[in-house]
């Protein structure tokens, strides 16, 4: 068993080396360092409030393909956490997809809509529709500390359903993601316990 978790681990760990997350910048905005002043002073003030912590904007002046900005900020810090860049003609994701590198995670945006999120470039694609038929209508540029709370929430989803090797993996890529951000190495531990290796958990 525990050289089935340690070879799980070193297939992740291999596939990702050397493959430093890469952060995108939009209109001078950099998820994880820009805070909401910064992009205030590059938008404009807000159009409105969509929910907590997450503000609708004109698009910036110069750039005529962009329709708005959506951006999301971390209550604690009011860092973004991302940046949704909203285009004006739909674009065709095949375009757009080998620019990123790697499509990690697929989840719902929102009834109808879907989210891809590729690595090392830290971006999504938000798609209208499905399959031949999709189209992507905004672009997300995303912070480490986002990208490895999607990888720590889906470890934790894993746990709860005693998955508990696929958990460890995908603590791993918390971790890889963001070596900064404690929230990664401590479910990493949890895993560990999970698995009843306390040496690995107290290292974490």
């Amino acid at each position: 068993m525990r050289g089935k978790i340690w070879l799980a681990s070193w297939v992740v760990l291999t596939s990702l080396h050397g493959q430093q997350a890469q952060i995108g910048t939009f209109a001078n905005i950099r998820p994880g360092t820009s805070l909401k002043a910064e992009v205030d002073l590059n938008l404009g003030e807000a159009l409105r409030k969509v929910d907590e912590n997450v503000f609708e904007y004109a698009a910036p002046r110069g750039v005529p393909d962009t329709a708005k900005v959506v951006a999301g900020f971390f209550p604690d810090s009011r860092q973004v956490s991302r940046l949704e860049v909203y285009v004006k003609t739909p674009l065709d994701p095949e375009v757009l997809r080998p620019q990123f590198g790697t499509r990690v995670m697929v989840r719902e945006h929102e009834p109808g809509v879907t989210e891809e999120f590729y690595y090392p470039k830290l971006n999504s694609l938000i798609l209208a529709k499905k399959g031949a038929a999709a189209t992507v209508i905004a672009i997300g540029y995303l912070s480490p500390r986002l990208m490895a709370d999607l990888f720590v929430e889906r470890a934790q989803k894993l746990r709860g359903e005693k998955r508990f090797e696929e958990a460890q993996t995908e603590a791993d890529k918390a971790v890889l993601t963001d070596p900064d951000y404690a929230r990664g190495y401590l479910e990493q531990g949890d895993c560990w316990a999970d698995l009843k290796n306390e040496n690995e958990a107290m290292v974490s």
